[in-house]
């Protein structure tokens, strides 16, 4: 089904909104307003509610899309053949047990929906850079919601393209016009390793990270929350928003480069939340699953976000670990985030992956696991066994699986054969799979 690409006059307005805020040194972030009469939400995962049922959910990463909706990446597939493919999704994931689908639409300040914001993603046009004449993610969002799954927008906020790929761009998009600016490049849009990132510190940022996420809310109904995941700051190097401290100690201010750092996408994170709420929709982080890094070098404040209302709906950290890593052991690390969410009292989602599993089956070994390193090398059945895990963990309400082509080949809906025995086992137990520990408070 072909969805046409007319865009309301709210979105225009949007537009104008951003690209307005693009060119003043200072702004504010849209007010609070009153909450909005809509209908409640249906699915799994609620604001203000909380979890419904148990959470069994899955990730659909920008390059399962570009698989679905290109011919090799070359340039879009038809609608035809994309509603095909979708079919085999929605029918592989309802076997499974899958009920819930975070969904990436913005990996690199790009778009797989028309955007009066951003760009659209190169994942959907393929290299040859040919415009769908059907919108992906809106396709995608009604074939899944007719097949009873839970569709959720999957947003990076602040990674952004090449120099190459920016200089590309119409000049209409605000990460074009920051890049072409030379008082905005460097200091709205920062390179770090050959790739730009917007900074966190100014409002012009979160300005338009907020304007992008409203347009998904506003076009898509369908939708039942926001998602983030763990691309924060993308380095520790002071210089990357040496500017925008230096203004901030000489308007007064006396946080260290750290505290401002963490400052900075808290307030990111916190008016997410409260715009997810002015539409009844849920918003959730998929941090890392190290915590010291998170805290430390990406300068996500997990605890607090955890702790302290304002935040989050649930939490999903990457606990992307086997049982015997020696660093980061998968029952140790879901208790360290378990600690966490107990203090908000915040539902708990625990992210795994069967990526070593696959590399295990090209005889790859886990290096960064110490002791543990033979581990998914040496066992077939350690998703299952993870999956049980999950089951005694406080607060835990339900996993979420990366990522569907580890699992299935996006195309043809094939299993992967190199996956295939651990996904047997774990998608044997899935579907009956419950989570009722709840958190224990003091007495």
């Amino acid at each position: 089904m072909k969805q046409k690409f007319q865009l309301p006059a709210l979105l225009l307005c949007l537009c104008l909104l951003a690209l307005s805020a693009c060119n003043k040194s200072t702004s504010v972030l849209p007010a609070d307003t009153e909450d909005k009469a809509v209908p409640a939400v249906k699915g799994d995962i609620m604001p203000n509610t909380g979890i419904t049922s148990p959470v069994r959910a899955m990730w659909l990463s920008q390059y399962e899309i570009a698989a679905l909706c290109t011919e090799d990446g070359k340039k879009p597939c038809s609608s035809d053949i994309f509603l095909q493919r979708i079919a085999r999704l929605t029918d592989n994931l309802k076997a499974c047990g899958i009920r819930t689908l975070f969904v990436q639409v913005r990996p690199n300040t790009d778009s797989f929906y028309p955007s009066a914001l951003f760009p659209l993603s190169a994942f959907v046009t393929g290299s040859d850079r040919v415009q769908p004449d059907f919108d992906v993610f809106g396709t995608l969002c009604e074939q899944l919601t007719a097949a009873g799954i839970a569709v959720h927008a999957w947003l990076n906020p602040y990674r952004s393209m090449t120099a190459t790929e920016l200089k590309s761009l119409p000049a209409r998009y605000p990460v074009a016009g920051w890049f072409a600016s030379d008082g905005d490049r460097g200091r709205l849009i920062v390179e770090v390793n050959g790739r730009f990132w917007l900074n966190p510190a100014y409002e012009e940022v979160q300005r338009l990270i907020l304007l992008g996420a409203e347009e998904i809310l506003t076009r898509y109904p369908a939708v039942q929350g926001l998602h983030i995941d763990d691309y924060f700051y993308p380095t520790t190097d002071p210089a990357f928003d040496a500017d925008a401290y230096r203004e901030y100690r000489e308007g007064g201010g006396t946080l260290a480069t750290d505290d401002f750092r963490r400052n900075c996408v808290n307030r990111t994170v916190s008016a997410l939340w409260r715009l997810c709420h002015r539409y009844s929709k849920a918003f959730g982080v998929s941090p890392g699953g190290n915590t010291d890094r998170n805290y430390r070098e990406l300068y996500a404040d997990v605890a607090l976000w955890c702790r302290e209302s304002g935040y989050l709906d649930y939490l999903c950290p990457q606990v992307y670990f086997g049982l015997e890593h020696g660093s980061c052991p998968f029952a140790e690390t879901c208790r360290e985030f378990s600690d966490m969410a107990k203090a908000g009292n915040i539902p708990l989602i625990i992210g795994m992956t069967s990526e070593k599993a696959w590399a295990a089956s090209c005889g790859k070994t886990d290096i960064w696991a110490g002791a543990g390193k033979n581990e998914w090398l040496e066992h077939r059945d350690i998703l299952f066994r993870c999956l049980k895990v999950t089951q005694t963990v406080p607060g835990c309400v339900g996993v979420s699986l990366f990522g569907y082509r580890l699992f299935f080949n996006p195309v043809t809906g094939q299993k992967i054969p190199g996956t295939a025995e651990e996904a047997a086992a774990l998608f044997a137990a899935l579907p009956d799979a419950t989570w009722e520990i709840p958190y224990q408070t003091a007495p």
